[in-house]
């Protein structure tokens, strides 16, 4: 029996699937971030062999390499990217065979079945992809956490604790952020934040996952969390609108969306 794999590598965690040569899936297997541009590249192997080890405990089938592994891979999307992802897929000798792309790429055949449209992103980081009718692709945004990913759950965290910041210095208003995120983190006061996050050297997705607090503040009316939501829903909101130019589109699109932000907050999703 042939076996095939797909692997999809997020920012928060990885995702991978058995299947025989017809697609029937046999096993999942799940695993922590596999962000290619954020972790050393040891964490993005063991992200790898873990979700891939997972699925198969799961088939119940001794892990070996399979005729095909197809990868989405958050983070990789230039060539030279590429080339390292494939040097280290041959290392790990996974498949006989990989096909990598970047992880957007596997929304938009979700939602764009005839191989064109938009796939939007948010969940640790986003970005949003599209392919024309005519076979010319696209991307806005996913530039990484440090100076892009606007709309992203990382985004929307770093917010939520400026949000507490500002509430703590007088700067901004008092938002129920502050007691949230304190009580998220068994933390007392909002100057303990300080150590814990940078002595700490706190993963970047356990700052997307503060995301989930400001949908909890905005729905009980907290200002502050719904003007994040707010912010983070109109930056989207440009980059689709950047991509539609860029491909020339116009009128209704195929498209899908994916990643916790979207999936997860109908705020940010329905505007």
């Amino acid at each position: 029996m042939k076996l095939v794999l797909g692997i999809d590598g997020g920012g928060s965690k990885t995702t991978a699937l058995l299947a025989d040569q017809n697609g029937q899936i046999l096993g999942r297997g799940t695993a922590g971030s596999c962000a290619f541009q954020a972790l050393p590249e040891a964490d993005v192997r063991l992200a790898l062999r873990q979700s891939t080890a997972n699925a198969f405990s799961e088939a119940g089938i001794p892990v070996q390499p399979v005729s095909v592994l197809g990868l989405g891979i958050s983070g990789v999307d230039r060539p030279g990217d590429h080339v390292k992802v494939q040097h280290l897929l041959k290392e790990e000798n996974l498949a006989s065979a990989n096909i990598v792309v970047n992880d957007s790429e596997l929304l938009l055949w979700c939602g764009a079945l005839q191989g064109w449209g938009i796939g939007v992103i948010s969940g640790t980081g986003s970005i949003v992809f599209g392919r024309s009718q005519d076979g010319r692709s696209g991307r806005s945004g996913g530039w990484g956490f440090r100076f892009g990913d606007e709309g992203s759950g990382f985004m929307i965290g770093t917010a939520a604790l400026r949000a507490v910041a500002r509430a703590d210095d007088g700067r901004g208003p008092q938002t129920q952020l502050t007691r949230l995120v304190l009580d998220h983190w068994g933390l007392e006061k909002p100057s303990d934040l300080i150590p814990y996050i940078y002595q700490g050297n706190l993963p970047y997705a356990q700052i997307a996952c503060l995301a989930s607090l400001v949908r909890t503040a905005a729905g009980r009316g907290d200002p502050a969390a719904l003007a994040i939501l707010d912010e983070a829903a109109g930056e989207l909101t440009l980059a689709v609108d950047a991509l539609c130019r860029q491909l020339g589109f116009k009128g209704s699109i195929p498209a899908a969306l994916g990643g916790g932000v979207l999936l997860n907050i109908e705020r940010v999703r329905s505007s």
